[in-house]
């Protein structure tokens, strides 16, 4: 900065007998500035008299003289072997400009003035100088700061700075970074520079660290249940995410991985995500491979077989079981294949257990019928035929199954007769029925393979139409025809 300095030009005329002996002229502040309190000091010595008067006259540039103040009766001071006159000047609020100052001093003792002498003056010239500015600006920055980062490209960082000059005030700055930038990852240091109008610089800089301390988000499966596939367990995908606001890839790991066979029963999977900076976090979840499905089991069809004596027929019969996990399963039976079976239908159940207890049943029947071959003479079983016989007579019903069947071969109640037609459902109002008494009215010619069953029919029949039922214990039954004659 260029202080504008005032140029004084003193004269210091004396009145007098005597000229002056000395004339002292001190200034405070040695270089004033424009707006400055300048004390004015003059310290003089005249031959004659015994008090001095001062009058003083100020000019500014090439304007008129001006009296600025008056000082009477100055007493000399004696100091040691000197004895001088001191006068005092303060003057304030000059501006800038060139500026004269007379100060006219006269003496006078106890007689009065006295007279005029010769005239002397003195002066002092101060004249315009330049005073350099080189106080640097102060600049005010942050302490190193450490952010946490929002994202893949770092973080928007706020910081406050400045810069001040004596002079200037407040500066403006330069920065390679401003407030709200986005800051990548790592240490980036933020340079500051301000430059006064006196082209005094100053510098300031501050670090900041932006750094990834946040662990990755994890989400893994909720714990999984899944059937066995087979005897080593189930394959099981799984699906795991992870994010993170930083690394857009992170880096997974689980054991056992997706797609791996699992065992039967519980296995803990553990699960890791970790970022680009090393954070990670950890996770499990539980894989039960379970076992509930029971065994396939075979389908055995009803059989059907004819009776092969009086103990009923021989039936073999087999199937297989296959689990997924116990592979063959042995099969169980509530009846011993090969061996005999009654005649009628018998129900036959199948089963199979697994090793964990899941367990499937079925069943078939087992119906052994007689092989029945037809009625002989003198019956004719056709069904467009009416047999035509005689009231009250006895007609031998002959048939054969094929073999002896035993003496029980009639189903309770039967033979019947009846009138209309036979329906097996139908429940009907029976005419009479024929008691199969024993092995007295049912008898077995081995030769001939045949039953024999003597019926005994009612004189009272005559003259009207009968149906003779036979039904055998196997369920079966058959029907004949008969015309009652007198």
């Amino acid at each position: 900065m260029k202080k504008l300095l005032v140029w004084f030009l003193i004269l210091l005329m004396t009145i007098g007998t005597n000229a002056l002996s000395f004339a002292e002229i001190t200034i405070n502040p040695v270089e004033p500035i424009p707006g400055d309190a300048i004390v004015v000091n003059l310290k003089s010595n005249i031959s004659s008299g015994t008090k001095a008067n001062v009058t003083w006259y100020l000019k500014k540039d090439d304007g008129e003289k001006v009296e600025i103040a008056k000082q009477s009766d100055i007493v000399k001071t004696e100091v040691g072997d000197e004895a001088y006159y001191v006068s005092v000047l303060n003057l304030s609020n000059l501006e800038s400009g060139e500026y004269v100052i007379y100060a006219v001093i006269n003496t006078s003792n106890k007689n009065g003035p006295i007279p005029v002498g010769d005239e002397e003056s003195y002066s002092i010239v101060i004249q315009e100088t330049t005073v350099y500015d080189t106080t640097s600006p102060v600049i005010t920055a942050p302490s190193d700061m450490v952010v946490e980062a929002t994202g893949p490209q770092g973080a928007i960082v706020e910081f406050v700075v400045s810069a001040y000059d004596e002079n200037d005030g407040n500066l403006s700055l330069e920065s390679n970074f401003v407030s709200g930038d986005i800051f990548p990852l790592g240490i980036t240091t933020v340079t500051l520079k301000a430059v006064d109008a006196a082209g005094n610089s100053g510098y300031g800089s501050f670090q900041i660290n932006v750094v990834d301390t946040t662990k990755p988000e994890l989400t893994v499966p909720e714990d999984i249940v899944i059937e066995a596939e087979g005897p080593n367990g189930a394959r099981v995908d799984y699906e795991i995410i992870a994010t993170d606001s930083v690394d857009l890839d992170v880096t997974l790991n689980s054991s056992p991985i997706s797609g791996s066979v699992f065992p039967l029963g519980k296995t803990s999977v553990e699960v890791e995500a970790v970022d680009d900076s090393g954070n990670a976090v950890q996770k499990t979840f539980n894989v039960t491979v379970v076992d509930t499905t029971p065994p396939s089991l075979g389908v055995i069809e009803d059989i059907v077989v004819y009776s092969q004596n009086d103990q009923g027929a021989i039936v073999n019969f087999e199937t297989s079981a296959f689990d997924l996990v116990d592979g063959d399963i042995q099969v169980k039976y509530s009846h011993v294949s090969g061996s005999y079976f009654n005649v009628g239908t018998t129900q036959v159940t199948y089963s199979a257990t697994d090793s964990r207890g899941n367990a499937i049943s079925k069943k078939f029947n087992i119906i052994v019928k007689y092989d029945f071959s037809g009625f002989f003479r003198p019956i004719d079983s056709d069904s467009e035929v009416v047999n035509v016989v005689k009231a009250g007579s006895s007609i031998p019903i002959k048939f054969s199954l094929n073999g002896y069947q035993g003496t029980n071969v009639f189903a309770v109640g039967y033979p019947m007769v009846i009138t209309g037609v036979y329906q097996p459902d139908v429940e009907y109002e029976v005419i009479t029925t024929i008691e199969t008494a024993g092995k007295s009215g049912l008898n077995y010619d081995s030769y001939s393979d045949q039953y024999t069953y003597v019926w005994q029919t009612n004189k009272a029949w005559a003259g009207s139409n009968k149906i003779l039922v036979v039904k055998f214990s196997d369920g079966t039954y058959k029907t004949v025809n008969f015309q009652f004659k007198k």
